[in-house]
Formats: structure tokens, sequence, C-alpha cells
């Protein structure tokens, strides 16, 4: 596995966390995603595409956890030799959905 996706919380909820709550989210989610081999993993909110906190979030990743903006995207390299991209721009129901609908009857394994 090359990419894992985590896909939770609103924009809002996002906008409210500190500087220490991101750097500690984004080891939680590297630690992890390193566990299982990914050499990357993108964090998207369950809804809440396009609102009002995603350049909060943005300005906190970037000023406060040296994360790079990236588009309306945030890279953040931890020390865990996994990038974490924070995509406080998508609608997570829509981009599963669509990830979902493009395997086109193609089975999912682990290997």
């Amino acid at each position: 596995m090359s990419h894992v996706m985590v896909c939770g919380g609103s924009v809002a909820e996002w906008a409210e966390m500190s500087p220490d709550d991101w750097r500690q989210r984004t080891t939680l989610v590297a630690t992890a995603a390193r566990n299982d081999g990914a050499a990357w993993v993108t964090i998207i909110p369950y809804t809440g595409a396009q609102s009002d906190g995603a350049q909060r979030i943005v300005d906190t990743l970037v000023d406060h956890c040296g994360g790079t903006e990236f588009g309306n995207r945030v890279v953040v390299n931890s020390d865990q030799m996994v990038s974490v991209i924070v995509d406080p721009n998508t609608d997570g129901l829509q981009r599963i959905a669509t990830a979902a609908a493009s395997l086109n009857g193609r089975s999912i394994s682990e290997d």
C-alpha cells in the first residue's frame, strides 16, 4: 500500500484545533501509515468543503507545523518518513464515493 486516506471531522472542527493538536494528529496518522507500508497519507474532512475555516487550517499548518502550501492543500513531512497531506477543501463523502466508483468492478485487496 502506498497511500492511505483518512476521512473524519468537519472543517469547523478542524479550524478549532491548536498547532499542538495538528502536530499530534499528523504524527499519529503518519505513524499508522508507515506501519502499514504507506509512503503518504491524505487527511480530508467528512463534510464541509469550501468552508470559511479552511484558510485558518492552512495558515495553522504552514505557520506552526512546518507545512508547505501546495495548491489548496498542505503537505507536512513527518519524522515518520511519510508525507501527510491535509486537504480542508475536499468533501470526504464525495471523494470516497468517486474513488469507489472508479474501481469499476475491480476487487480491493491488501496486496
